[in-house]
Parts: C-alpha cells; sequence; structure tokens
C-alpha cells in the first residue's frame, strides 16, 4: 500500500470518528445517556458496530472523548491567544472560556453531560493530568511568580479549587435551565472568589488588579 493510500485511509478513519462523536453528543442531548445504545449509533452514522469500537472502547468513552476534544481545542486555540495578557487576565480568561464552551454546547446537552460522566468518564473529567488543568496550573504558577497571588497554597491546589469553582458554575447553570448568562455571572462571582488568593500587598506594582474585570467591564 502506497504512502498515498494510507494517508487517505487515515483521514477517512479520523473522519469516521469525528461523525460518531458528533451524532453520539446530539443523540445523547435529545434522548439521554442512558437511552442510546452502541447499536443506535451505528445505525444512524452508517457503520458497524466493529468500526465504532476501533474508535472508542466503549459509549463511556464518548464522554471521556468529549473533554478530551475541550482540552486540545484550549490549547491549540484559546491558550495562545491568551499569552500575550497579564497573568491574572490569563486566569479569568480561561475559566471564562470554559464556561463559554459550556454554552456553546447547549445547556441540554450540558446537562446531560453532567448525569453522564457521574456514570462514566469520571476519571478522565476529575484528572489533574488533563491537559486545561495542566495549563490552568501553569498560569497560576506564573501569577505566583509575578507576585499576583498568594503562594500560600501550591499552584496545583488552587487550580483544584478553581476547577471546582468552574464545575460548579456549570451546574448551577444547568441546574437553572441555562436561564441567565453564564460567562457575566461567572465573570462576577469568579472576581470575588479569586481575592482569597491575592497578595494584598503585591511584591511590585501591578495594572492588572480585579477591578478590572468586574461584569461590565469584561
Amino acid at each position: 500500500m502506497n504512502k498515498k493510500k494510507m494517508t487517505q485511509r487515515k483521514q477517512q478513519a479520523m473522519q469516521t470518528k469525528e461523525t460518531l462523536l458528533n451524532t453520539a453528543l446530539d443523540l445523547i442531548a435529545e434522548q439521554g445517556y442512558d437511552q442510546v445504545s452502541i447499536q443506535d449509533l451505528c445505525q444512524a452514522v452508517g457503520v458497524s458496530t466493529g468500526a465504532f469500537y476501533h474508535h472508542f472502547t466503549g459509549k463511556e468513552d464518548i464522554i471521556v472523548e468529549s473533554y478530551r476534544r475541550y482540552d486540545e481545542h484550549f490549547e491549540a486555540h484559546a491558550s495562545a491567544q491568551l499569552e500575550s495578557l497579564p497573568p491574572l487576565d490569563k486566569i479569568i480568561e480561561a475559566i471564562k472560556y470554559q464556561v463559554k464552551y459550556a454554552e456553546d454546547m447547549g445547556v441540554e446537552t450540558m446537562q446531560q453531560f453532567y448525569r453522564s460522566q457521574l456514570q462514566a468518564g469520571r476519571a478522565f473529567f476529575i484528572s489533574t493530568t488533563r491537559k486545561f488543568p495542566l495549563i490552568l496550573t501553569q498560569m497560576i504558577t506564573d501569577a505566583q511568580q509575578a507576585g499576583v497571588l498568594s503562594d500560600t497554597l501550591t499552584a496545583t491546589q488552587i487550580t483544584r479549587h478553581l476547577l471546582r469553582f468552574s464545575r460548579g458554575m456549570i451546574y448551577d447553570w444547568c441546574a437553572y435551565n441555562g436561564s441567565y448568562d453564564i460567562v457575566e455571572e461567572t465573570s462576577q462571582s469568579l472576581s470575588l472568589f479569586l481575592t482569597a488568593f491575592l497578595i494584598k500587598h503585591p511584591k511590585a506594582p501591578h495594572k492588572n488588579t480585579l477591578k478590572n474585570h468586574s461584569p461590565r467591564s469584561s
């Protein structure tokens, strides 16, 4: 088999996996995780169950893959866009990006995700070795080294608190059936939340303050 055919086959496989994932997410949002079978999914896409298991270990792997996709998208796009921002701004915008992604996915999908991840994909969901937590931890480390955030807690500990906060915001938004602007509310609540980690007397003057991140200015 020549190189061109191998490349075409690889591209086709990637496309099949992407189609399976997108279709699965749509079906789960519409019908619920428990109501969607692998057979239903394969029938909707027009592939065999063997093709499904070539790409995923099981239905729960769909949930894991959806979070992995988010992490990769953040690393490839948002992370680079935030690079030029001051340390604290990076953290705030990263969390806002996380909840904006949930908003873009839709409240029905996120409601089902939160139901599903308690049954499947939980280990990956809370893993501290995912790309997003690792990037966030580095941002927090940079903010500590810049004298903006306290080093009373480690960067890993602060990351854990921030992820609990962001997951809580998304859960609350889901509980209210998406009835409020999650990005706006997160911006306001995050400004209050982060005051617990700020250094009261920074080592050096810093232009970035939480005052700049009030809901009106975000």
